[in-house]
């Protein structure tokens, strides 16, 4: 059995790869007792920002992964989505998160807004990238949340998506054929077709 001080010494090695997050997950990998992580918290080697989520005392609170690593089944979307992927310099003043029909959301709802979605289009354009803060977490690619955009239409909506229509035009790196093809699937194609017209 590891010496608790071995213990420890591995914990913050990957705590500190890990950006100054540890989770009891990762803990559990690496074959360390969890129960070292409450010792560390009593001597304020770690600080405990939620269940199962740690981080080093100059560590930073990563809101998304923990809101991620506490609902599992969220997928970041809309404005959130366009923010992570860079196609919005507005922080969002609430998540948005799409869940699939049926999840029990009632504890997300204080503090996110909530789109359902059934089975079928949960798992499209799903994708992983990184927070400010280098933890990773799940939302939608810039095609899939340009057509969720278009399809939950509102006077809103239009000033945050033009902009990120104007930006997703110009990016060498835009998918016209994975944009139709989420459009055809979520049934905004016409909708896609007219900014496509004005905009290339």
């Amino acid at each position: 059995m590891m010496k608790t001080e071995q213990q420890k010494e591995k914990l913050l090695r990957f705590a500190d790869k890990n950006g100054g997050v540890i989770t009891t997950k990762i803990v559990t990998k690496i074959g360390i007792s969890r129960s070292l992580l409450s010792l560390m918290v009593r001597k304020k080697e770690l600080i405990k920002v939620e269940r199962g989520i740690y981080i080093l005392p100059n560590g930073v609170d990563d809101e998304l992964f923990s809101l991620q690593n506490r609902f599992t089944r969220i997928i970041f979307s809309h404005e959130t989505a366009l923010y992570l992927s860079g196609y919005s310099d507005q922080t969002p003043l609430k998540y948005t998160v799409t869940v699939p029909k049926g999840y029990n959301s009632q504890n997300l709802l204080e503090i996110c807004n909530v789109i359902q979605v059934s089975e079928e289009f949960y798992n499209v354009g799903v994708e992983t990238v990184k927070t400010i803060y280098g933890q990773k977490v799940k939302t939608y690619n810039v095609e899939r949340t340009l057509c969720d955009m278009l399809r939950n239409g509102n006077d809103r909506n239009v000033q945050i998506i033009l902009p990120a229509l104007k930006k997703y035009v110009d990016d060498p790196k835009r998918d016209l054929l994975k944009l139709f093809k989420y459009a055809r699937i979520l049934h905004v194609e016409s909708k896609i077709q007219q900014y496509m017209e004005i905009l290339i």
